[in-house]
């Protein structure tokens, strides 16, 4: 099945801008949207790929500059002079068009020109006829030219010469080429007809409507755009009317001219047409990134054979459907036995092991992908899953399945209420969660081993760069699920009902898709971001469903006064460069004014720039007066920076209450920890700061579930309620109470006159 997340390795591409889009209704070039729009080729030109510009306008603008000309001239000759008004029905408007569009297009151009180069990209004119791609030698050539222009990152901006186009016919002229009047008559078409003479990926023609609406403009009752338009699918001929795109005037194409357009490039070899609105912000880029806006053509191939009105019913049923069934599954999987959900993460492993080419083959796709977007360092190294991965993710989920201890049922409490009433508190799974993580595919099977163990279901989304990785590690899990429950001899009544269980664990691949399922409280029971704090707090702000998670990692080391040196320099230097864009990572390393060997500890640290430096300007002058490399920065948010990377924010503190009052104020609750051996400051620390974690003489990239003995995490929650720190399987427990009778018992009978006592034993 077709997804909008392979657009993004859509490489050639061709762009058509409607003159709606280009232009304002006065005849004026909307020069903030055209910079925008050319701002965004230029992006993709720096991700490597290779575009061509198709551009309308050109008359509309024309229109305007000979009306502005007329006034002019009229004025200077008394109003003696014949009007150039396309309104005046004495004047030949065909005449008038030729004009307006030679006028028009070298004002386009010369603005084309000056906004390129100031991305100091080049860009170049081609205007065609049909005669231009009629002739083979004469469309060989254009093919040739324009490819060769492409490949050396040249923007080429094609147009229609409509000069020549607007032929004066008085009804006895006949065309010398008669074929040539059906070839193209608007951009849209010239378009079509050039992405699938350049063999381009994907085809995008910005206009000025979101896109192909099911029923026509006006028409009463809701109206919705259709995301997936199938060619060469019957069923779509009640869609084919006119719409937008020159319906006020402007171009000369419109909506039917663009499906059109779209189809006939479909069926000649391009991959994917888009039909979306320029006028939104980042229309270019949100349609490469696969966000749901427009509509996407693609030919029935695509689809599976599927028709428009099941692809329709499956977009809006998924979300819905996928979390519906989510819960449903999680309710079964719970009721399987401790040593049959062991049994699916077991095959997990396996599979793991046993798919592993397959799974490195997927990600090479993502890692390409990636090199293309100029996804490069700690990001680049997070998406790279490597055959020691692969064996450290089973090894992991191993774990996990040889945990004997129940985690479902499990009694934390027994009360005797009285001598016929018993209370017990157990452990039960929280019921479906929704994880978003960002461009680690690896998290995925460890956070469905975790889901898998205490019965809840759970909802992944993973980072667009990821997405081949995900697919392939989904697509095991749920391969491995099946393996296990069809082979169980169970009666066909129970088999119909747990085959649900595969559908415990969902993978969502659309970015719009979640802010639909941050609505479904009825159906999520949590939600878990693994992500920046932008996301984190987009999801605390979108949500009514609770949100577990941390949203930043502002970890610190304090060098007490009693430090010895050497475990001071191996901490701070493992803890800033194991692994510097994880979230333990250390940020902010503190220094007791009364450590004796800080210039050693800090030659240390910089040794071959392993580590920067940054200092508020009073730590930066003592640091340079010891001949220390640092970087001044008077940054406000400097003690709240997590840089992602090697860099380190130092400070100077008085004493021991310094460090744990700019700890507590500054820091994000997720990691601390004191390097010393004096035993009263060691206690006093890890009793004083108000973190998840709080250590001693240990690096803080030890803050993690798998290091923890957890086997795996879901995240690390900064929260005070419910689970703190690394969240493993207890994490994604909840309780509850079960009181049994073994009699008869009312609360009359405890009361008054009653007959029954108390007993509250444990």
């Amino acid at each position: 099945m077709v997804s909008r997340q392979d657009l993004q390795s859509a490489n050639k591409i061709l762009i058509k801008v409607g003159t709606s889009v280009l232009t304002k209704l006065d005849g004026t070039v909307a020069l903030g949207r055209v910079g925008h729009l050319v701002e965004e080729i230029c992006e993709l030109l720096q991700e490597g790929k290779q575009i061509a510009f198709v551009s309308s306008g050109s008359t509309w603008v024309g229109r305007r500059k000979l009306k502005q000309q007329e006034e002019l001239t009229r004025s200077l000759s008394n109003g003696n002079l014949t009007s150039l008004s396309c309104e005046n029905p004495h004047n030949n408007v065909v005449e008038n068009k030729r004009a307006f569009a030679a006028c028009g297009q070298s004002g386009l151009m010369s603005l084309y020109d000056t906004l390129f180069t100031q991305k100091n990209v080049l860009c170049s004119q081609v205007l065609l006829t049909n005669h231009d791609l009629e002739i083979d030698s004469y469309r060989d050539n254009v093919k040739e030219t324009i490819e060769h222009m492409m490949s050396l990152g040249i923007i080429p901006i094609i147009n229609e010469n409509d000069v020549v186009k607007f032929l004066h016919n008085s009804g006895n002229e006949q065309s010398t080429s008669p074929s040539s009047e059906n070839l193209f008559t608007n951009n849209d078409a010239l378009a079509s007809i050039l992405g699938s003479l350049l063999k381009v990926d994907l085809l995008v023609l910005l206009t000025d409507v979101d896109g192909l609406y099911e029923k026509p403009p006006g028409t009463e009752g809701p109206n919705k755009v259709i995301p997936t338009f199938i060619v060469n699918n019957n069923c779509q001929e009640n869609v084919k009317f006119e719409c937008g795109g020159g319906g006020i005037g402007q171009g000369t194409g419109g909506m039917t001219a663009k499906i059109e357009a779209a189809e006939n490039a479909i069926k000649n070899g391009v991959k994917y047409v888009m039909i979306s609105s320029g006028k939104i912000k980042s229309p270019i880029t949100r349609v490469i990134n696969g966000e749901e806006i427009g509509t996407l053509f693609v030919d029935k191939q695509e689809t599976n054979g599927s028709s428009l009105p099941q692809l329709l019913q499956e977009e809006e049923e998924s979300n819905t459907k996928m979390a519906q069934n989510a819960k449903l599954a999680s309710l079964q999987l719970s009721l399987l036995s401790d040593k049959k959900r062991n049994e699916i993460l077991q095959t997990i492993a396996k599979e793991l092991l046993n798919r592993k080419e397959e799974i490195i083959r997927e990600n090479e796709k993502d890692l390409q992908k990636a090199k293309e977007m100029n996804i490069t360092g700690p990001l680049f190294n997070r998406l790279k899953l490597t055959s020691d991965k692969i064996d450290t993710l089973s090894k992991g989920i191993s774990q996990i399945s040889e945990m004997t201890e129940p985690t479902i049922g499990k009694v934390i409490r027994k009360t005797e209420i009285s001598k016929s009433l018993h209370l017990e508190q157990i452990t039960v799974p929280i019921g479906v969660l929704l994880i978003i993580f960002e461009s680690r595919p690896d998290v995925l099977p460890q956070i469905a081993a975790l889901s898998i163990k205490t019965g809840n279901g759970v909802l992944m989304k993973g980072g667009k760069e990821a997405i081949y990785s995900c697919r392939m590690l989904h697509k095991i899990i749920i391969d491995s699920i099946e393996k296990v429950i069809h082979t169980e001899n169970i009666q066909k009544e129970e088999n119909n009902q747990q085959s649900l269980i595969s559908k415990a664990i969902g993978l969502v691949e659309a970015r719009k898709d979640i802010d639909e399922l941050l609505k479904m409280n009825e159906y999520i029971d949590l939600v878990i971001p693994r992500g920046g704090n932008t996301l984190v707090k987009y999801i605390q702000e979108n949500t009514k469903i609770p949100v577990l998670g941390h949203a930043d990692g502002i970890c610190h080391i304090y060098i007490d006064k009693h430090a010895d040196l050497e475990k001071a320099k191996m901490i701070v230097k493992d803890a800033k460069t194991d692994y510097p864009s994880a979230c333990n990572s250390v940020e902010t390393l503190l220094i007791d004014n009364e450590f004796k060997y800080c210039k050693e500890l800090l030659e240390e640290l910089t040794k071959n720039n392993e580590i920067k430096l940054f200092a508020n300007t009073n730590t930066f002058e003592k640091l340079i007066s010891m001949n220390i490399s640092v970087v001044e920065s008077n940054d406000t948010k400097l003690f709240t920076t997590e840089y992602g990377n090697t860099g380190l924010t130092v400070h100077f503190v008085e004493d021991l209450n310094e460090s744990i009052g700019h700890i507590n104020k500054y820091g994000s609750h997720h990691t601390d920890c004191i390097v010393s051996e004096d035993q009263q400051a060691i206690d006093l620390f890890l009793k004083s700061v108000d973190s998840a974690c709080v250590f001693h003489n240990c690096s803080t990239r030890f803050a993690d579930g798998f290091r923890f003995g957890l086997g795996a995490e879901v995240g690390i929650s900064t929260g005070r309620i419910h689970a703190r720190g690394p969240v493993g399987l207890e994490g994604l427990l909840t309780t509850k109470w079960i009181l049994t009778s073994r009699d008869c018992d009312l609360v009359k009978e405890y009361s008054g006159q009653g007959c029954k006592n108390y007993l509250f034993e444990a």
